[in-house]
């Protein structure tokens, strides 16, 4: 018997939550430790858990990335104020009501998506405005250049406003012109759906989107349409809340969680849409987190809810049972803060001993290298869905950078530690990071079934472009690719014809045929010329 809920309490929760806290003494330690094996094996006689670790037997592998993005200067201006706004410092001093607290942080919650949603608020005047008074100056000019002083994001300078919706925007443009995988985009906020909708739209990606608003009819169908191969779609749009659960979406292969939940379960479910019973190649799962906000005190919550979890299950390894938590009770109540000077708050407050190992520091110094060679690391595009030893520079890594063993899910100590994203064992991530990306954690899941690689488009790769010129791209009108000038490089005469290749080079790359021309010498007014697009 595990007694009344007063003994409980007493015999077993005080002294495991005891224990577990980062400045535990060695007693304290072990007493946890004892009463969590004495709780866990009372409670197993009656509890039967089953969780996707059985999945990998019959799936291909999954590397869970854990992306902390910086936030722009608009973005790190408007935090600051609200934390620093005396309204605010007012209301958490007066101990507001649990509902007044909740709409402060969904406003920061918000900020860290995007400013554009911050803007809604104070327009709308909802209760969230708190601690965002007088912010409209805050913002450029041209923004509100729309009817009535509407928001005016038509020119494509609106991703650029965000952190993480700027590395997203080059994750998708990346993703679109080098393979043929597919993307879930989740979020918590429609709002941010509608972002998502109108980065597709103008970068013309084909699009599926999935809310609270979609008709139970409705759903099948689009899940149905994403899975078919046959059919030309890119993203799914998907509401953590609508679609979370239950959904089969193997047709996509990467999948983004765009901001944290409270609950760890809701953003696993998540996460677990990609990584179903039928999915042929390797899964991606990104989670976006704003460096030193209130984000990441969001996932720190989350990693000590799923270490309290595993307290009682019988399958825990002795190493899981003694680890406890890396963060006080302290740290995971201060969420009104911001550090926006570190890389990851989470990786500071570990003291991670591998790091500073392999550093001498655990803060490295703004460009410093890392020893990776550049070259070696380098992954062809056949090869784009591989991890790192694919890409023959696994042995090349620092040893932070190397996960150690296969850690769960919510041990962060065991994963792999990037300071910069040249070691990130995905291609796709160390082409769309930029200087946005200031730290990435990976986990890479073994699976059992050998994955199907990506295909690599034939298209011809087309010049990079910023987000403005994207979008001012009409978008009624189809698209005319610039014909370039063919030069004739060989000619060849067989049985009295003329086999004439032309070839055109694609920016700084080398040539490919472009089109032939076949020629009779006896009739040499009648020439065919096959090009790629059509015949002219």
């Amino acid at each position: 018997s595990l007694g009344d809920a007063v003994h409980f309490r007493h015999y077993y929760e005080a002294p495991i939550i005891c224990g577990r806290e980062p400045t535990a003494t060695e007693e304290e330690k072990n007493l946890a430790a004892e009463r969590s094996a004495e709780l866990s094996s009372k409670v197993n006689q009656f509890i039967l858990r089953r969780t996707n670790a059985l999945l990998s037997n019959h799936l291909p592998p999954k590397i869970i990335e854990v992306v902390c993005c910086k936030m722009t200067t608009l973005q790190s201006t408007l935090y600051n104020h609200f934390i620093s706004s005396k309204n605010l410092k007012r209301a958490l001093a007066d101990n507001a009501k649990q509902t007044k607290v909740l709409a402060y942080i969904t406003a920061l919650k918000k900020l860290c998506n995007h400013p554009k949603l911050i803007y809604d608020t104070i327009k709308s005047k909802s209760p969230g405005t708190i601690g965002f008074e007088n912010c409209l100056e805050f913002f450029p000019a041209e923004m509100f250049s729309g009817r009535s002083g509407a928001w005016s994001g038509g020119d494509g300078a609106w991703v650029e406003l965000s952190g993480k919706m700027h590395v997203l925007s080059r994750l998708l443009a990346n993703l679109r012109r080098k393979t043929d995988d597919r993307i879930v985009l989740v979020s918590n906020y429609t709002q941010t759906l509608d972002l998502f909708a109108q980065l597709c739209r103008e970068r013309r990606y084909p699009f599926l989107r999935l809310d609270g608003s979609t008709t139970i009819s409705k759903r099948q169908k689009l899940v149905n349409r994403l899975n078919d191969q046959t059919k030309d779609e890119f993203a799914f749009l998907l509401s953590s809340k609508a679609g979370g659960c239950g959904l089969n979406l193997i047709g996509a292969n990467r999948l983004v969680l765009f901001d944290p939940d409270w609950n760890p379960a809701n953003d696993k479910q998540a996460a677990a849409r990609v990584w179903r019973d039928g999915q042929k190649k390797r899964v991606y799962v990104y989670r976006f987190l704003s460096t030193g906000t209130i984000e990441e005190k969001v996932y720190q919550r989350q990693m000590s809810k799923e270490g309290l979890q595993k307290v009682i299950q019988h399958e825990q390894t002795d190493n899981s049972t003694r680890q406890g938590n890396l963060l006080s009770t302290e740290d995971l109540r201060d969420l009104f803060s911001f550090h926006g000077d570190v890389r990851s708050e989470i990786h500071e407050k570990m003291s991670c001993i591998r790091c500073q190992n392999a550093s001498g520091t655990e803060n490295m110094e703004e460009g410093n290298e890392t020893n990776v060679d550049d070259n070696a690391c380098q992954i062809d595009q056949e090869d784009i869905g591989g991890f790192a030893k694919d890409a023959e520079c696994f042995d090349l890594l620092k040893d932070s950078e190397r996960q150690v063993g296969t850690p769960l899910e919510e041990d962060l100590a065991s994963w792999g530690h990037h300071f910069t994203s040249k070691s990130v064992p995905d291609a796709i991530l160390q082409a769309s990071a930029g200087d946005e990306v200031t730290f990435v954690f990976t986990n890479q899941v073994d699976g059992k079934l050998i994955p199907i690689q990506s295909n690599v488009s034939p298209k011809p790769q087309e010049p990079e472009t910023d987000s403005k010129t994207v979008s001012n791209r009409a978008f009624n009108k189809p698209q005319q690719r610039p014909r370039e000038p063919l030069q004739p490089l060989s000619l060849n005469a067989t049985n009295k014809r003329v086999k004439l290749s032309t070839y055109k080079r694609l920016h700084g790359t080398s040539n490919t045929v472009d089109a032939d021309i076949h020629m009779s010498l006896q009739r040499p007014n009648q020439v065919s010329v096959n090009h790629d697009d059509d015949f002219v």
